[in-house]
């Protein structure tokens, strides 16, 4: 949710992400799925304001996807450097983090 941490991570800002978002939401059924990485955007303050948004924008579900290691092999074999080698999130912060969306109101899905 962080303009300057998603520069950082992605190498551009969020802004044309969130403006598309929010020109969609009343017009489709939207759900954000969001990638959950440890130490970059697991935080309360971070998923507090997404889940603000979600509300906002009225969508049908959040989608928290816990990071995983799985497309490691894919980049090696395609001879791409894989950039984040970060933890896997905790299962218990991962559920902290969905009741916490839940508290807005909102449907939320772990890893689908």
């Amino acid at each position: 949710m962080d303009t300057e941490q998603h520069q950082v991570g992605t190498g551009r800002g969020n802004e044309l992400i969130l403006a598309n978002a929010g020109k969609v939401a009343h017009k489709a059924r939207v759900w954000l799925r969001v990638p959950v990485l440890c130490g970059y955007n697991d935080s309360e303050e971070n998923i507090g304001r997404l889940a603000e948004l979600g509300k906002q924008m009225g969508v049908e579900k959040v989608s928290l996807l816990p990071y995983h290691r799985w497309g490691e092999s894919k980049y090696e074999q395609l001879g791409m450097q894989y950039s984040w080698h970060g933890e896997e999130p905790d299962p218990n912060h991962l559920r902290d983090l969905q009741v916490m969306i839940q508290g807005y109101g909102l449907t939320v899905t772990v890893g689908n």
